[in-house]
């Protein structure tokens, strides 16, 4: 069993590996600031490890099980392998509900109108030096806006209204939702690769089973990065349409436009998820 365990978290090291030098070489493609695509957080890399060991680990055991082609045991590890994408999208967003002391609740009374549009969501800024907005949580009471610090000091109110209003617009719109189901989908695709690879590509070598493992791993990391984000940037088009549609064009043109001078450039460069800022621009005054 602990080999297994020990499987489960060099999959999660092999595709952590993958994910890195695939965001680096795209970053230096799109020229956009690689520590912005790839944010480090060792005890979140540990807490993940570990998750991946223990759902790897059951995985393998009901698949040992699986020789006997029971259909009902074949749902029950796809449901296992399903719950990596559930603890990023349902499970790691509550924990900005717990985290006090680098989250703080935003102020509602900062607007005077036409505030009702947010009051579904919760909106927490970022105590640190972050030049973006977020939205997170595909279930109601974790559904919320992160909006850094320096966007709701030095932005107008119309301006920061419509970055919360574009946030909004992903809830609003289900996109997250979306983007969950996708990767539950990318879960069973990956779920048939090994299936495939163990009864293709199975070897009494050792170097070679890790060897094919770390290459499944890899096209499912592919398949878990890539396609959500491609997906992603039609999603920001959707959502600069939402915020323009409530609070105007020329506000939320604006609110772009500081935030790439407040960002040095990031939004003009865009990037793997994020269309470059005159793509953006051209797609508001579309509408």
């Amino acid at each position: 069993m602990l080999e297994f365990f020990l499987g489960g978290v060099l999959l999660y090291l092999s595709m952590f590996c993958f994910r890195f030098f695939f965001v680096f070489f795209l970053s230096k493609y799109y020229n956009e600031s690689f520590t912005k695509n790839f944010e480090f957080d060792l005890i979140q890399f540990i807490i993940e490890s570990i998750f991946f060991g223990v759902v790897f680990l059951s995985f393998m055991l009901i698949s040992e099980i699986l020789i006997q082609r029971n259909l009902l045991l074949s749902l029950v590890s796809v449901l296992i392998i399903s719950l990596i994408p559930t603890y990023l999208f349902i499970i790691s967003p509550i924990q900005f509900l717990l985290k006090k002391k680098e989250y703080s609740d935003f102020d509602s009374n900062f607007f005077c109108t036409n505030y009702s549009i947010l009051e579904s969501y919760k909106i927490k800024v970022i105590n640190k030096n972050v030049f973006n907005a977020y939205a997170t949580g595909i279930i109601p009471f974790s559904k919320t806006i992160l909006i850094g610090k320096p966007l709701v000091d030095n932005l107008t109110k119309e301006e920061l209204f419509s970055i919360l209003l574009h946030e909004a617009g992903h809830l609003k719109l289900n996109h997250l939702n979306k983007l969950y189901f996708i990767n539950l989908i990318i879960a069973v695709v990956s779920h048939l690769l090994f299936q495939l690879r163990s009864f293709y590509f199975h070897y009494d070598n050792e170097i070679l089973n890790v060897f094919f493992v770390g290459i499944t791993g890899a096209m499912f990391g592919l398949l878990l990065w890539f396609l959500p984000g491609k997906i992603q940037y039609k999603f920001e088009f959707e959502a600069d349409r939402f915020a323009a549609k409530y609070n105007g064009e020329e506000n939320l043109i604006n609110a772009l436009k500081k935030l790439d001078e407040m960002s040095n450039g990031d939004v003009s460069k865009g990037g793997i998820t994020h269309p470059k800022l005159i793509f953006r621009i051209n797609n508001i005054l579309k509408q």
